[in-house]
């Protein structure tokens, strides 16, 4: 019952994740880190979408909790384990936040937000194993994260490694 479960859904989750890529402000679905991730989200849609159905056995429907797992369930797990390993070593989360500063009394205008305090913008990447793996601090409170996000992957001296 989960492997079908999972055939009907990770093709949608997966195909949305490619269309926000595709969406991306500033450019950003242009660059050929963004369009390498959108490509192995596309391939992992197609081999989901080309495994075929699979079928509820008499045990499954008489006796759930008894059911013994099936070929074409085993050949499925295995299909998600290759589909694990091409998206291995990808970013957890990455995000921009407001952290309270002190700046120059010439920067502060453009360091306050819609608030009257003063801050910074900090993009942050974590793992999955949620651990911080990148942080660009030093932005204006009022930058926008996309803006953020491309200063950072567009200059090498911030090692920015891409997913």
């Amino acid at each position: 019952m989960s492997a079908r479960f999972l055939l009907e859904e990770l093709p949608i989750r997966i195909s949305r994740l490619a269309v926000e890529l595709d969406s991306l402000p500033f450019g950003l679905s242009l660059q050929p880190a963004v369009l390498k991730v959108r490509d192995r989200y596309l391939d992992s849609f197609r081999d989901l979408r080309s495994f075929p159905a699979i079928k509820e056995t008499i045990e499954e429907e008489s006796f759930p909790a008894i059911k013994e797992t099936t070929e074409e369930e085993l050949e499925f797990a295995q299909m998600l384990g290759k589909i694990i390993i091409r998206h291995n070593n990808y970013v957890g989360a990455i995000d921009g936040t407001q952290i309270e500063a002190w700046v120059p009394r010439n920067r502060q205008v453009v360091s306050r937000r819609r608030k009257p305090t003063v801050t910074q913008n900090v993009m942050a990447i974590c793992s999955f194993d949620v651990k911080f793996t990148y942080v660009y601090p030093g932005w204006e409170g009022s930058a926008h994260n996309g803006r953020v996000f491309s200063a950072a992957a567009s200059n090498t001296a911030n090692n920015f490694s891409y997913p």
